[in-house]
């Protein structure tokens, strides 16, 4: 009997199916099985308590440890992430002081400069920042001064001064350009560098030191307590040392100069008797390894000049921090995490991280997901740790590289080597589940961009020319061979991958969307529009955009990121925050060309009476605005679910698809920062990335009032055979996927086996959210109650049973369900007419760029004949040049050295205005 199908005659007209679900949300970190723990700016010490330690991570957070660096705790009271340096100052309480400086965040009262606890990290007052909102202060490395006690931090406007353990500060003095990053107080004089150089402060008076360099990171310089001579490593490597009497700087020409990693260039001295005589012990980091050195002391000092510096044995390099207790190395701080000696002379190797440590400061630039078989296989794409692939079922954990993103892939496992594609570097690569196999992708010779998957075997790749024509646009293959074929022609820059609005069908358009640089340095969306059927290139449309300002960009230093999302089954619909003279969070129904605003979101995401800044300047003074919300993502499985990851202040949800007055925000999500991307396992459960903070798990109980409006077609069936209907007010049901049995115990429900992939919805009352009742995705294999038999060839699609969990039928369905209807998206007939032609326009040849790597620069649309500079951050980075009879030229210049966001610029000989920009990312 087919009592659902049946009642939905006077249901489905009347309400909608989504408006009767409630949902109920819950996060948890989940964090991966290893021993990698993220990147560490600073390390320290208790002085009095050994075993107390503090590190200070990139954009995580500070985190503590009691037993010596084996385990570690979160500080989640500290409401900064881009913590930088951390010291512990000793008093006469039973706490020390703990001072923690920090970079500018998103809080409207800046985030930035520097937090004091009394209570050993269990609460935080701020006492260094700026009032001003429209000041960004980030604060750097602390400094205790030797025998005064006073603390010293340099600043982005310049150094700080406190005499009272870091409750007070006074301006100590202000560097030329104000950054001051690297800071030693010595008990006659502070050393201070910075991007403009090195100063001695003596007194009231500041003294420029000059020939030695400049400096671009933390931990520079290194005294010598003994002698109070002054060690230094400037930003390329070269060290120098300073003596105490004669006041000369002298490079030591035998110290390894930096390499090109990412870690941070250290020195760090301790003498110490070793059978009765003093030696000088030297640790030396060049951004790549740790070498030593150790010397016996004599006065004067001399440096041999053919002294042998020994590469220290690290299980992984770029090291970034040392830190000491008394005279003995103790934890090391790489871009990998924490690495100790546990037997003291041993070599140096991984300890704190990942789930079983609690070190969690993993860099996760992405996460994607596979359904393979039984099982889940997840991929990571982190900062400096590699690409990783993981099965949370499985302890096995597999890495590729040393850090990628732009992964591709299909919900369901493929054969063979293409089964996944990722970017590292600027070269994408393809290999086999498990990232076995790993192998280089064959890119385009003119790529722009990595591929695109549009489905199976199909593969998208911009690039700054189609052969054997000179257009710009999208090149076509199959199958991982290169990309040849022209799929779609555009003259604009795009920036970030092009994401797939639907793959199509015989009924339906392949629609991708493709961020692109607008004249004027905003960003904008462009949509191509094809039948995968035809043999025609696709259409180039571009929305008005109207309302809109210009798409965000989440400015994780690798690659862009910009910042939407779109609806995979009514691919209309587009989510993305507007930064901008207009910032907020907005919607569009048509494809981009009209723009509603998200007035419940925007106020949710910056907080009562507008806490956080809706964008802001995280990396100054280079970068334009970026916003708070990172990440947005409709759920495939049901588009009425929308989530929104914001830099801090958590997680928001919409029930709505995304529509105004639908958001909400997820309890308890504040903890995951830095939101990176969402990977939508199913309706009830999505893993999230964040970049500092490693991997997270949203989970969901959702439960309907009205079954039969869920399952139209469904024939329910008495577990005891009897053809009438079996007594029941709840029960619950599996979409995409099929129920494989049911556990009971005493004839009650109380685990329900579904294959993997499957979303529930449990029937009843909205208030009882049945948790008594698991849900385990599997392939069988346990003991389970038998179900009743179904129609032929029917499969089982859920279960009914009554308020006191006793079970008492199955429901069955011909196939499948779904939370959602199929159907035909009309796309909009936007404009195919493009909107930068005719006017002044830059076009790099990528978006991101290694250190000093070329950058070519093409322009078009300027004055015939007219003689024009290019800045590079407002500074000239070439002689004139000048364009040619049809308004174009092409130049190639060097990106700069410093990582982080850039912009280069366009301006006529002689006039101070420019005519037209474009951001880049140098990669760290």
């Amino acid at each position: 009997m087919n009592f659902w199908r049946a009642a939905l005659i006077t249901l489905a007209i009347a309400v909608p199916i989504h408006a009767q679900i409630t949902t109920y949300w819950s996060i948890e970190e989940h964090q991966l099985p290893t021993k990698e723990g993220g990147r560490v700016n600073t390390i320290a010490v208790d002085p009095e308590r050994n075993n107390v330690q503090y590190v200070a991570s990139d954009s995580g957070g500070l985190f503590k440890s009691t037993d010596g660096g084996l385990h570690w705790q979160h500080l989640d009271t500290l409401p900064v992430l881009f913590t930088q340096s951390v010291v512990v100052v000793p008093t006469r309480s039973l706490e020390n002081v703990v001072l923690v400086s920090a970079k500018a965040d998103f809080k409207t009262k800046n985030g930035g400069g520097v937090w004091r606890s009394t209570d050993g990290g269990a609460t935080w007052l701020q006492t260094l920042s700026v009032a001003d909102p429209n000041i960004r202060l980030s604060a750097y490395e602390l400094s205790r001064q030797p025998g005064t006690g006073a603390v010293y931090v340099g600043t982005s406007r310049g150094l700080f001064r406190s005499t009272d353990t870091g409750a007070n500060w006074q301006e100590a003095y202000v560097a030329g350009d104000r950054t001051i990053i690297s800071v030693l107080a010595r008990e006659d004089r502070v050393f201070t560098g910075g991007p403009s150089g090195v100063r001695m402060l003596v007194g009231n008076s500041t003294v420029p030191v000059y020939g030695v360099g400049s400096v671009t990171d933390m931990h520079a310089f290194a005294l010598w307590p003994q002698t109070g001579n002054v060690f230094f490593v400037n930003s390329v490597g070269y060290l120098w040392f300073h003596a105490v009497l004669g006041g000369g700087w002298s490079r030591i020409h035998s110290a390894p100069v930096a390499g090109n990693c990412n870690g941070t260039p250290f020195i760090k001295v301790v003498d110490r008797a070793v059978e009765g005589q003093q030696r000088l012990y030297m640790y030396l980091s060049n951004r790549c390894g740790l070498y030593t050195l150790v010397l016996p002391v004599v006065s004067p000092m001399m440096f041999p000049s053919g002294a042998t510096w020994t590469l220290a044995d690290v299980d992984e390099d770029e090291p970034r921090d040392l830190a000491f207790a008394g005279e003995a190395p103790v934890l090391l701080g790489t871009t990998a995490g924490l690495h100790n000696q546990p037997l003291g002379l041993s070599p140096w190797r991984l300890v704190g991280g990942g789930r079983d440590g609690g070190y969690n400061a993993l860099q996760i630039n992405e996460v994607r997901g596979q359904l393979d078989g039984p099982h889940i296989d997840l991929y990571l794409g982190t900062r400096d740790n590699g690409i990783k692939a993981w099965s949370p079922s499985t302890a096995g954990i597999q890495s590729f590289a040393s850090e990628g993103h732009f992964i591709e892939l299909e919900r369901q496992v493929q054969p063979g080597d293409c089964n996944l594609t990722f970017e590292v570097g600027r070269q994408t690569f393809k290999s086999a589940e498990e990232l076995a196999n790993a192998g280089l992708f064959p890119d385009h010779v003119n790529r722009r961009e990595a591929p695109v998957l549009l489905r199976t075997g199909h593969f998208v790749q911009a690039v700054t020319r189609l052969d054997p024509t000179l257009a710009r646009g999208m090149a076509q293959s199959e199958n991982c061979a290169q990309p040849r074929k022209p799929f779609a022609y555009f003259i604009e820059a795009p920036v970030g991958l092009a994401r797939l609005g639907h793959a199509g069908d015989e009924n339906n358009l392949t629609v991708l969307y493709q961020p692109y640089r607008a004249a004027g340095d905003a960003l904008k969306l462009l949509r191509l529009e094809r039948f995968p059927t035809s043999i025609d290139v696709a259409d180039t449309r571009f929305p008005l955009m109207t309302g809109f300002g210009s798409l965000g960009i989440n400015p994780y230093m690798s690659d862009s990121y910009p910042v939407y999302g779109v609806d995979s089954v009514t691919s209309t619909h587009v989510i993305a925050p507007s930064v901008g003279a207009n910032g907020k969070m907005m919607f569009s129904a048509d494809g981009g060309g009209l723009w509603q605003d998200l007035d419940d979101l925007t106020a949710l995401v910056q907080g009562p009476t507008a806490a956080r800044l809706f964008q802001t300047n995280l990396n100054e003074p280079n970068a334009g605005p970026f916003p708070l919300v990172t990440a947005v993502s409709f759920s495939p499985q049901d588009p009425d679910l929308v989530l929104a990851g914001t830099n801090e202040g958590g997680i928001y949800v919409s029930h709505g698809n995304g529509a105004p007055g639908t958001w909400a925000h997820v309890a308890n999500s504040d903890g995951a920062t830095y939101v990176t991307s969402f990977f939508w396992e199913n309706a009830n459960s999505v893993y999230v990335s964040t970049f500092g903070r490693g991997l997270w798990k949203l989970r969901n109980r959702r439960i309907a009032e009205d079954g039969p409006g869920l399952c139209p077609g469904c024939d329910v069936v008495s577990t005891d055979g009897n053809p009438t209907r079996p007594p029941f007010d709840h029960g619950a049901l599996i979409f995409g996927g099929q129920l494989l049995g049911v556990r009971t115990e005493e004839r009650k429900v109380r685990e329900l086996l579904v294959t993997r992939g499957s979303s529930v919805v449990f029937v009843g009352h909205p208030k009882d959210l049945q948790e008594d009742i698991t849900i385990t995705e599997s392939d069988g294999g346990k003991e389970l109650e038998p179900l009743p038999k179904g129609p032929d060839g029917w499969i089982a699609a859920g279960v009914v049973f009554t308020s006191e969990d006793e079970l008492t039928g199955a429901a069955f369905s011909e196939s499948e369900l779904s939370l959602f209807q199929p159907q035909r998206v009309d796309m909009p007939a936007d404009s195919t007419d493009s909107p930068t032609k005719g006017t002044p326009y830059l076009y790099l040849n990528a978006s991101s760029y290694g250190p000093q790597e070329a950058i070519e620069l093409s322009a078009t649309g300027f004055a015939a004949g007219g003689s024009y500079e290019v800045l590079v951050d407002g500074v000239a980075a070439r002689d004139t040049v000048t364009a040619d009879a049809d308004g174009a030229f092409t130049i190639s210049i060097a990106a700069p050295a410093e990582s982080g966001y850039h912009r280069v610029a366009v301006r006529m000989k002689g006039d101070p205005t420019v005519i037209d920009s474009a951001m880049f990312v140098v990669r760290n």
